[in-house]
């Protein structure tokens, strides 16, 4: 799936989703830089980790309406990072994947901003 901001910004091309639990357990561990969008059953609070990641990403929390909320810079190995404002999507975006450039911090999207997935905003 490709994830742009409403603005016609795009976030990046190529997103797959998490939306099992298994999916979502097994996220980044073990594996090549990809970008992941997770979706939780619930709004709220969704700590992760990145035991077994071996690359930083960007952590893109959303809002049930897609609206960024938080976001964070997650180093590997980091042993938990916590959303503190309710979310019901997660976007992981490793460093260098996005738009198959280098993804810097302002590339990424802000707070504020409402994403839209395969143009459906």
């Amino acid at each position: 799936m490709q994830i742009k901001t409403t603005g016609g910004k795009i976030i990046c091309q190529i997103c797959e989703k998490a939306d099992t639990l298994l999916a979502r357990i097994r996220g980044l561990m073990f594996s090549e830089k990809r970008n992941i969008l997770f979706v939780f059953p619930h709004e709220g609070i969704q700590p992760i980790h990145s035991l077994f990641v071996f690359f930083p990403f960007h952590a893109v929390y959303l809002d049930k309406e897609m609206q960024v909320v938080e976001k964070f810079r997650v180093e590997p190995f980091e042993m938990l990072v916590k959303n503190t404002k309710p979310a019901k999507y997660l976007l992981e975006i490793p460093e260098g994947v996005g738009q198959g450039a280098e993804q810097s911090s302002e590339q990424m999207p802000q707070i504020g901003d409402e994403l839209c997935l395969d143009g459906k905003c």
